[in-house]
C-alpha cells in the first residue's frame, strides 16, 4: 500500500491511476477513517468490491498488477520485489499515452492526440479522415480508436456530474470547465460542455461552492498529518452551522473519519 501511495503521488499528474482493492474484510465505512489516520497524504483510489483485471495466485500480500495503456496486464505479483521494474513499465506506458499507440501511424497519431493532450475534437477529426479512405486492414484499429474517442469524451462529460453528487463542487467546477476547453471547435460538443458549465451557476450550487471552500480551510488545517480530536471538533461545529446542507453532511463524514480508531478491533 504504501508503494502504491508513493507510485501515485509521483506519476498521477502525468495519468497513472492507482487503484486499492480492500481484501482483508475491513468494513466499507471505516475504510476513510483507516486511510486518513494512516497516511494521511494519500490519494488513490480504494474500492471494497469489483473485478479485478487478475487472479490472485497466491504469495500471501501485498499482491500488485499493472494494467498498461491499452488494458493489458502487464505484470502481476509483490510489489516489494519488484519496485525498480514496476517504475520502468509505468514510465514507459506514461510515454506511450503520450505519443500514442496503434498499428498505424494515423491510429497512433489519433491515440496520442487523445491520451496525451485530450484533443477530442483534433482525434476525432483525424480519424473520421482517415476512415474515409482507409483500406480493409487498416479499419478495425481505427475504428477501435473512434470508439476510445467517444468513451473517453463520455466519462469527462459524465465526470462533473458524479462530483457534484458526490458533493465534491469545486472539483466538479474544474472537471466542467477542462471538458468546455477540450471539446472546443464541435458545436454539438461545446453546446453540450456549456449546459454543463451554466448547471454550476444555479444558486444553490454557488450557496454550495461557498460552503466547500470554508470546508476546505477546514480540513486545510491539518496539513499534511493525521486528523486530530480538534479537527473532528471544527468539522461538526460546521456541519451544525450549515445544517441542511450537502456540505454539512460532507463534514460530518469526515468528522466521523476524523475521530476513527485505526487500532480498534
Amino acid at each position: 500500500m504504501p508503494h502504491a501511495i508513493k507510485m501515485q503521488d509521483k506519476y498521477g499528474k502525468d495519468g497513472f491511476v492507482a487503484l486499492l482493492l480492500e481484501s482483508q474484510g475491513l468494513d466499507a465505512s471505516d475504510i476513510p477513517g483507516f486511510m486518513w489516520k494512516r497516511f494521511p497524504t494519500n490519494k488513490t483510489w480504494l474500492s471494497t468490491s469489483g473485478d479485478a483485471p487478475f487472479q490472485m495466485t497466491g504469495g500471501g500480500l501485498p499482491h500488485a498488477a499493472l494494467v498498461g495503456v491499452d488494458g493489458t496486464l502487464l505484470w502481476e505479483g509483490n510489489p516489494n520485489g519488484a519496485p525498480k521494474k514496476i517504475e520502468e513499465m509505468v514510465e514507459a506506458e506514461l510515454k506511450k499515452s503520450k505519443s500514442g499507440w496503434g498499428k498505424g501511424a494515423i491510429a497512433k497519431k489519433a491515440r496520442g492526440l487523445l491520451y496525451g493532450k485530450n484533443a477530442f475534437v483534433d482525434a476525432a477529426k483525424v480519424v473520421a479522415d482517415a476512415l474515409a479512405n482507409a483500406k480493409d486492414d487498416e479499419k478495425e484499429d481505427l475504428e477501435a480508436v473512434a470508439r476510445e474517442i467517444e468513451l473517453r469524451r463520455e466519462a469527462f462529460k459524465k465526470a462533473p456530474k458524479v462530483l457534484s453528487e458526490d458533493a465534491r463542487y469545486l472539483e466538479g467546477v474544474k472537471a466542467a470547465e477542462n471538458y468546455a476547453k477540450w471539446v472546443k471547435g464541435n458545436p454539438e460538443w461545446e453546446n453540450e460542455a456549456n449546459a454543463i458549465v451554466l448547471d454550476f451557476q444555479r444558486p444553490e450550487i454557488v450557496k454550495e461552492l461557498d460552503l466547500e471552500k470554508g470546508l476546505k480551510k477546514i480540513l486545510a488545517s491539518a496539513g499534511d498529518k493525521a486528523p486530530t480530536a480538534d479537527l473532528a471538533k471544527s468539522l461538526r461545529t460546521f456541519a451544525k452551522k450549515n445544517d441542511g446542507s450537502r456540505m454539512a453532511a460532507r463534514a460530518t463524514l469526515l468528522a466521523a473519519a476524523a475521530e476513527f480508531d485505526p487500532n480498534k478491533k
